[in-house]
């Protein structure tokens, strides 16, 4: 138990690089790997200071710099997750109540808002993540038996393919294309889909 310092620094100093690379967000500094190596030789002096010196009770400075970053990184991690996954189901919910209700929101384009747990720098990555976080509950929506429902669910299918489409979404333009409904078929053929 005495010794357990010597692996928590390490790990500490990797959680600073973690949390400054990793989450852009939290970052405090520009220079991850300085400010690491800083918490390091801060540790590593303290390490040594008690070992040599105190051998008594862990003194609170050096519980912080043990535990401190690798904690944050776990928190962190946890309430990243937590509130990706709670905004997803929140804006999963708010397209169904507009696919089947038409709640709300006169328009997808403009009005809907859905959340995106994207953070990476490019546009494509984005909004390929936008279609695969809701292509699914949009496709719920179109095996409705009320063209309304099917016409806002092809909509909003459309909206999110601007920048990714798959199987699953040709499949919906091939079937709305002979969709019963004539304001459906309309808007399935004005859309062009360029096929693989």
């Amino acid at each position: 138990m005495k010794y357990i310092g010597i692996i928590c620094g390490p790990l500490s100093a990797l959680s600073i690089i973690l949390l400054t690379e990793s989450f852009w967000w939290l970052r405090v500094s520009n220079y991850s790997s300085e400010l690491a190596l800083l918490w390091g030789i801060v540790w590593l002096a303290t390490e040594i200071v008690w070992l040599v010196y105190l051998q008594g009770r862990v003194p609170k400075l050096l519980s912080h710099l043990r535990w401190g970053p690798s904690v944050v990184l776990i928190v962190a991690l946890t309430v990243v997750v937590a509130f990706d996954q709670l905004n997803l189901l929140y804006s999963r919910h708010r397209l169904r109540q507009y696919i089947y209700y038409g709640a709300e929101y006169p328009s997808p384009m403009s009005n809907l808002l859905l959340y995106n747990n994207y953070r990476g720098w490019c546009g494509n990555g984005g909004s390929d993540v936008l279609y695969n976080n809701y292509i699914d509950t949009t496709l719920e929506g179109f095996d409705s038996e009320d063209p309304a429902i099917r016409k806002r669910a092809l909509e909003t299918a459309i909206y999110l393919s601007f920048g990714s489409t798959d199987d699953q979404f040709y499949w919906l333009i091939d079937k709305a294309r002979f969709d019963i409904d004539p304001t459906v078929q309309a808007l399935a053929r004005n859309h062009r889909v360029t096929y693989r």
